[in-house]
């Protein structure tokens, strides 16, 4: 069984219920506003694919600009 891993905004864990499992499941929450926080969750991310050859499934969610 393949084990997949879900990199998502920061933003998804405050949707009430979703939040919680997102979270509870070892998913990455990015924090976009903070370079550090990115930064630091993408090391996370790298070293699960790494350690537990983990896939990761991305939520390509962009910003507006108008």
């Amino acid at each position: 069984r393949e084990n997949i891993i879900i990199l998502g905004k920061k933003q998804l864990g405050f949707i009430p219920l979703f939040g919680q499992i997102f979270i509870l499941t070892d998913n990455v929450l990015i924090d976009r506003s903070s370079r550090k926080q990115s930064m630091l969750s993408m090391q996370k991310l790298f070293n699960n694919i790494k350690d537990k050859k983990n896939s990761v499934f991305i939520f390509p969610e962009g910003t507006e600009i108008f």
